[in-house]
C-alpha cells in the first residue's frame, strides 16, 4: 500500500498580494486540504475583529484551531496551507524558521511567492476595504508562528517515536 506523501504549501507575499484570494481560489476543496485560518475562525466565533489581541479570545482561537490542524494534517491526510505575510524582517526571520522545521519532517514543503503590481495592490486594497472579513494576513503572523513551531516540533516527536 502506497502511503501519501503529505504537503506543506506556505502561500507568501507582501500586503496586497492577493494571498488569501490564491488560497480560496486554488485550495478550497475541505477534503484534500486544511487551511490555517485565524481570522476567519475568530470572525465565525465572535461577529468581528473586535479586541481581536485580547488573550482569552485568541487562546480560544488557539485551542479550536490546533486540534483542527493536528487531526486534518495527520489523520485525514489533508495537505496544509499556510498564509503568512513576508517582506518585513521582524516576521521573515520567523518565516525561515518554519520553513526549515516544517523541512525537517517527512513532508513535502512547497512555497508559492505572491506578487502584484502597484496598480493590482491598490485594487485589492479597495476591495479589501470593502470586505468585512478582511483581516490583514500581517497581523496574523506572530499567531501562526507560535502554533505552527508547536505543531511541526510535535511532528517531528511524532515521527522519530514511530521510527522507533
Amino acid at each position: 500500500m502506497k502511503v501519501k506523501t503529505k504537503t506543506i504549501h506556505f502561500i507568501i507575499g507582501a500586503p496586497l498580494t492577493g494571498k488569501t484570494h490564491f488560497i480560496k481560489s486554488n485550495y478550497s476543496e475541505k477534503d484534500k486540504y486544511y487551511v490555517i485560518n485565524y481570522a476567519d475562525t475568530f470572525h465565525n466565533e465572535f461577529g468581528n475583529y473586535d479586541q481581536f489581541e485580547e488573550s482569552e479570545r485568541l487562546l480560544k482561537i488557539y485551542n479550536t484551531i490546533a486540534p483542527e490542524l493536528h487531526e486534518n494534517f495527520h489523520f485525514d491526510d489533508k495537505d496544509l496551507i499556510i498564509e503568512f505575510c513576508s517582506g518585513f524582517e521582524e516576521h521573515d526571520k520567523d518565516l525561515k524558521e518554519l520553513i526549515t522545521l516544517a523541512k525537517n519532517t517527512r513532508a513535502e514543503v512547497k512555497i508559492t511567492q505572491m506578487q502584484k503590481t502597484f496598480e493590482e495592490a491598490q485594487k485589492l486594497k479597495l476591495l479589501a476595504t470593502e470586505d468585512e472579513h478582511y483581516y490583514s494576513s500581517y497581523y496574523l503572523n506572530d499567531h501562526r508562528h507560535e502554533l505552527l513551531c508547536n505543531f511541526f516540533q510535535d511532528m517531528q516527536l511524532t515521527e522519530h517515536l514511530t521510527d522507533n
